[in-house]
């Protein structure tokens, strides 16, 4: 009697692509700028959409304080996983209610994020100081 084939007991994602971008043009850039978010996301659904993508470490939501505009960054274990992240989900709808489309591009520079063991893997930031003086009792 034929046995079944044996399977491995973890799935291994593939490696990501290898795009072919010119010399300088961020090669050393690992970080990913997303816009386009809505006002209410929150930061475990932008864990939660890069999550399975390979080589994906890190994730932050910024709230700017202009006009509730929201941006997040997700950083990656090199170039070329952020480059293969960037090609899938840009353009991709992130909220149907809404109608939010993702924007993403490279970020300027790489995030310089301490990785502390044993917390999540996704930062929460605002850039405009809460005023509680003005809250009455």
């Amino acid at each position: 009697m034929a046995h079944p084939p044996l399977y491995k007991p973890y799935y291994l994602a593939p490696p990501p692509p290898v795009y072919g971008y010119p010399a300088g043009e961020g090669n050393g850039i690992n970080t990913l700028f997303v816009s386009g978010l809505p006002d209410d996301v929150m930061p475990r659904e932008i864990h939660n959409l890069f999550r399975n993508r390979p080589g994906f470490e890190s994730c932050q939501l910024k709230y700017t304080g202009r006009a509730n505009q929201v941006v997040a960054f997700a950083t990656f274990a090199n170039h070329q996983s952020a480059i293969a992240a960037l090609h899938s989900l840009n353009g991709v709808k992130f909220d149907p209610q809404t109608g939010s489309t993702l924007h993403i591009e490279l970020a300027r520079s790489n995030s310089r994020r301490v990785n502390k063991l044993g917390w999540p893997n996704f930062d929460l930031i605002f850039t405009q100081r809460l005023n509680f003086d003005s809250v009455e009792s």
